[in-house]
Order: C-alpha cells, then sequence, then structure tokens
C-alpha cells in the first residue's frame, strides 16, 4: 500500500466520504441525495476539509483506492476550509439543513494553535480488517508530525466502536462527548473528541 496526493478513482473517492460522515450527514442533510450532491460539489470546487491536498487516498500496489483521509488540518486551514465550503452550501441546500448545519456545529471539537485535525478516516467495506485503517491513521500521524503539529484531534461518531477502538489502539484518549438534538427530537448527533500528544 501507498499514499496517493492525487486523487483519481473520484467516484470510490466520495463513497468514501459518505461513508466516513455518515453520522453528521444524516443528521443534517434532508436525505442521501443532498449529502451527495454537496460532497461532490464541495469536492469539484476543491473548498472541502477532504478535498486534496488535505485529503488523500491510500491504493494498493495495483493503484486500487482503498481507503481515503483527510487531514492534517491545522486551526487556520480547518476555518478557512469550513468557511468557504460552507458558502457554497448555503446555495445548495434548504433553511431545514442548515438550521441542522448550525446545530451540528455545537459539537464540533475546538481547535487550538499546535493541533492537526483529522477530518476523516474510511476504508472500502471489502477491505476492512487487513489493517488498512491503522496504515491511513499512521499516514496521518506522519504528516501532523512532519507540520510539528503538538497534538492530533479529531471526532468520532459515539456509536462507532470499532474506530474508537483504532484510535484507543494508536494511544488517542477520549476528553469529552458532545451530543445534540434536533427541537422535533427525531435526529441525534452524538461524538466522542480524542486527543494524542505527538
Amino acid at each position: 500500500m501507498r499514499v496517493a496526493d492525487d486523487v483519481s478513482d473520484v467516484e470510490t473517492f466520495l463513497e468514501l466520504e459518505a461513508l466516513a460522515v455518515a453520522p453528521y450527514a444524516s443528521f443534517v442533510h434532508t436525505d442521501e441525495a443532498e449529502a451527495r450532491r454537496v460532497a461532490r460539489r464541495l469536492l469539484e470546487e476543491g473548498v472541502a476539509e477532504f478535498a486534496p491536498p488535505a485529503g488523500f487516498g491510500v491504493v494498493t500496489d495495483d493503484g486500487a483506492l482503498v481507503a481515503m483521509v483527510a487531514g492534517p488540518l491545522v486551526p487556520a486551514e480547518l476555518t478557512r476550509s469550513r468557511l468557504r465550503a460552507t458558502r457554497i452550501i448555503m446555495k445548495l441546500v434548504g433553511p431545514d439543513t442548515i438550521a441542522r448545519m448550525k446545530i451540528a456545529g455545537e459539537t464540533l471539537l475546538k481547535l487550538d494553535a499546535g493541533d492537526a485535525y483529522l477530518s476523516r478516516i474510511a476504508v472500502v467495506p471489502g477491505r476492512r480488517r487487513q489493517g488498512i485503517a491503522r496504515f491511513a491513521l499512521d499516514a496521518f500521524l506522519s504528516r501532523a508530525r512532519a507540520r510539528e503539529a503538538k497534538r492530533a484531534v479529531l471526532e468520532v461518531g459515539a456509536d462507532e466502536a470499532s474506530a474508537i477502538a483504532l484510535y484507543r489502539s494508536a494511544g488517542f484518549d477520549a476528553v469529552d462527548e458532545r451530543r445534540v438534538v434536533t427541537p422535533d427530537g427525531r435526529r441525534t448527533l452524538a461524538y466522542v473528541h480524542m486527543t494524542l500528544p505527538l
């Protein structure tokens, strides 16, 4: 396996992005079609926090994309990316989605100077349990250290037991959990915040 900074398999990359953000997308977006339309547009515009150069792939020796990673992002990069993405999203979605985005924002980790943010990791479902997620996480950590980050930080869905186990096995500690519910009580979003000193 190797890291690929240029993502040529856009469709698989977007499928992986959808897997990585499923808890957030199901809370915020009206439906899956809206979530995918927004992700595609953000990738095309190059403004998403998962878009290269922040986002990269993990490919097999024969060039098949088997995982995606987004990060490390430092605080200024993450803020800039989210602001640019929000401007585009506001043109693509309705007021209900925008309202849920604001609520979801309450679950997000606040970064400190020196932090390297891991936005996403996802592995092709048929390739899980083969060490690919650990390879992807190690690539992220290597890049974070190369940027002289002091701490790696992330949010992970509270129900994502295998992802939490992966992060714990790499030395991450849970430092907080945030949960929000829509006013009608129909949607819940919960994230565990995890950190690792570098």
